[in-house]
């Protein structure tokens, strides 16, 4: 019997973790290299291994309520492709360094748009860089870059209610 009740606390107690809704207890989902499709909430958080690229023709869409982890030295790299960050007020996006470490951040190059909507984006080397592409970023939050928050050239950009933090 005490065998058990033994059992049953571990059990009890990872189960109240994960439904806290702490991070830490959830299963991260590992992602890394060439990715197209969709992000869910549900598969969330996702742990970033290996930069995320998005090539020319394909398209990167995550939904509201995803958080992602990156490890140093990944980001997610736009070359060409199309990219949608799809928050919501109450459920935004968060992209942020795994651990005290830093991750590279976003670079988008190509003449498709990246759109960004309730985004907090934290702990990055350069928050988002853009180069010859267009961004529309709306109720982003950029906090605690080493380098820059925001890098743009030869760009076109939206910027509405956005917030820049020790940057």
């Amino acid at each position: 019997m005490r065998k058990s009740f033994f059992l049953f606390i571990p059990l009890a107690l990872s189960a109240a973790l994960y439904a806290s809704g702490e991070e830490s207890a959830k299963p991260q989902t590992p992602i890394q290299g060439e990715i197209s499709g969709f992000l869910t909430a549900e598969k969330s958080p996702y742990l970033v291994e290996s930069t995320l690229i998005i090539p020319e023709g394909k398209a990167l869409i995550i939904d509201a309520g995803v958080s992602i982890l990156f490890t140093k030295g990944s980001g997610i790299d736009v070359a060409g492709g199309s990219f949608a960050v799809a928050g919501q007020e109450d459920k935004p996006v968060v992209l942020k360094a795994a651990g005290d470490s830093r991750w590279n951040g976003i670079s988008i190059t190509g003449k498709m748009s990246a759109d960004f909507q309730d985004v907090r984006i934290e702990n990055a080397e350069i928050g988002i860089a853009i180069e010859n592409g267009i961004a529309d970023l709306r109720n982003i939050s950029i906090e605690n870059s080493a380098e820059t928050g925001l890098f743009s050239k030869n760009s076109a950009l939206t910027i509405e209610n956005a917030s820049f933090k020790n940057n």
